[in-house]
Formats: structure tokens, sequence, C-alpha cells
């Protein structure tokens, strides 16, 4: 929601959400070929197995692809790009996280801003995020990045999608997102793209999540981390239970989650959904009168969408 609001109004989604992903995904292909192809090329020329020379998170960055480089002609240059492209994509990855959780604070709590200036705050927010950073350079610290690292990531972030395919596609209704689309960029979501969001994908990725779990409790993995069970369970209860929290809070009537959505809704787009169930789609155009005035329905535009 946040990096959504750095677009233009009726700037071209469908075309970007395909284009970008698959982007990424060929960007990883990429890599992961050329990463393997030189660890075939270790494990042929030292005869060694790959389990016994394969690395994974820092070892990948400071050891693999550092060994890469070095295998070829003007190494030293390589190897300059190689760390500045780290670095550089580093600080690109913390603006970008630091710009979310300066937006979402300011909006949980407007009196920040309204009783400091933003350099101010970005300056206290900054500090912060520093102090708890100093947590991985002390002699613990590649302890304490090994779990950030697995504990934040992997099933974390397949449950977070999975939370949110049933926030879109079945508490809100994608039927409901579709119309929203066509109205503000004059695009429609394909009738297969539905079905895979609503049916395809929170299946696979409900698979994934249970062997990823059955994988991380095995006595194998267990003993490769050497860490107490209880470690494991608490880190992924942090992702888990604040998630699962907030999406049963914002299913309940009682709550206002759900009035509050369709007002913001009806504010930005003009119309009023009946959000009687996530299948109905129905909704009337509004239009505002005035900041505090009331609103005119248009029942012709509710009728017309109920015969569709």
């Amino acid at each position: 929601m946040y990096y959504g609001t750095a677009r233009k109004p009726t700037e071209k989604i469908l075309k970007a959400s395909f284009w970008i992903p698959m982007a990424n995904s060929l960007t990883s292909i990429y890599a992961a070929l050329t990463v393997f192809t030189f660890l075939g090329h270790i494990s042929f020329k030292l005869n060694l197995s790959i389990d016994e020379i394969s690395g994974q998170g820092m070892d990948l960055a400071f050891v693999a692809y550092p060994g890469l480089l070095d295998q070829l002609a003007w190494s030293n240059f390589f190897s300059i790009i190689f760390f500045l492209m780290l670095v550089t994509l580093g600080v690109d990855s913390v603006f970008g996280n630091f710009d979310y959780y300066q937006t979402m604070i300011s909006d949980l709590f407007p009196i920040i801003l309204k009783t400091m200036r933003r350099e101010y705050y970005c300056a206290i927010l900054t500090c912060f995020c520093f102090v708890c950073s100093l947590t991985f350079t002390n002699r613990a610290g590649f302890y304490t990045f090994g779990m950030f690292d697995e504990l934040s990531c992997g099933v974390s972030l397949l449950f977070c999608l999975l939370m949110e395919l049933i926030l879109v596609g079945w508490m809100f209704g994608i039927d409901k997102l579709d119309i929203l689309l066509q109205k503000r960029t004059g695009e429609n979501i394909p009738q297969i793209v539905k079905y895979i969001c609503m049916g395809f994908i929170p299946i696979f990725t409900s698979i994934m999540i249970i062997l990823n779990l059955i994988g991380e409790f095995s006595a194998a993995k267990a003993t490769a981390r050497d860490w107490p069970w209880w470690i494991t369970t608490l880190g992924r209860s942090l992702f888990v239970v604040p998630i699962c929290l907030g999406l049963f809070l914002g299913s309940c009537k009682n709550y206002g989650a759900r009035k509050d959505i369709y007002d913001l809704i009806e504010k930005q787009y003009g119309i009023r959904f009946n959000n009687a169930n996530y299948m109905d789609k129905t909704y009337v155009e509004v239009e505002a009168k005035g900041e505090g005035e009331s609103h005119i329905e248009l029942a012709a535009a509710a009728k017309e969408n109920a015969a569709e």
C-alpha cells in the first residue's frame, strides 16, 4: 500500500505486475546458473562434492563470488565492481524499508509530524535503526545475523503471501479489485489470473509452507543450525501471530475495519460496494456534494452492475 502511493493514480499496473516479477525471476535464474556453474567447475578441479564447497548467505557473497571473480581476467576490477554493487544494493534496500517504516509510523501517530520537523523525525528514526543494527557487529553478530536471515525470510514470506491472497482474493474479493482497477486505469484482471490467485497459488503456497516447516523442525536441520527448538518457534511466531491477529481483527464487523475500507474506497473512487460477501460485486455510484455533506446514490448504476 505504501509503495503503491508512489505511482500515478492512472498509471497502468497489469503490465508492470507481469514484467517486474518476470525480470526478477530471470535475474535469479541467471545468477543461479552463474554460481552453480562456478561451483561445478571448482568441484571438478578439486575433486570434491558440491555439498562440500557450496554455500549460502554470507558464504555465497563473500566466498563463492570472490572465488569466481578471482578466476577471471582483470579480477581486481571486477571485484571492485562486484562489491560496489553489493553496497549500492544494500543502500537501495535500506531506503525502501526505511521509507516504509517512516510512513507507517507517521500515519499511525500523526502527532509526530505535528510536534517536530520531518528532518528531526528521520534523524531520530535513523539513530534508532543504527543502534539496533549494532547487534550484528558484536561477538555474537554472526549468530544473530543467521537467525535474522533465516527466520525473517522463507516460511515467513510465504505466510505473508498466503494471508495477502486470502485477504484480497477471498475476504475483500478480487472482482471488487478488478472494478477498482478498471475504474482508475481502464484495465481488467484476466479471468485466468483470478482463478490462479484464488485457487492455485494459495494451495501451492500452503503446501510449500507445510513442507518448509517439516524441514525446519527436522532433526537434521536442528543439528546443522545448532539452535534450540524454541528459538525457531519464537522466531516464526513473531511474524505469524501479528499477521493472524490483524487479519482476524480486520474481519470482525464490530471492529470497524470493513467500514473504514469501504468508506475509503467511496472517498477515492466515488463508488459504494455492497459488502455482504466477497462474491457480491454490485455497487452504486456516489457523487460527493462537498466535504461533510450527503452523497447522491445512483440506483441505476447499481441495477446495471447487478445485471452484469
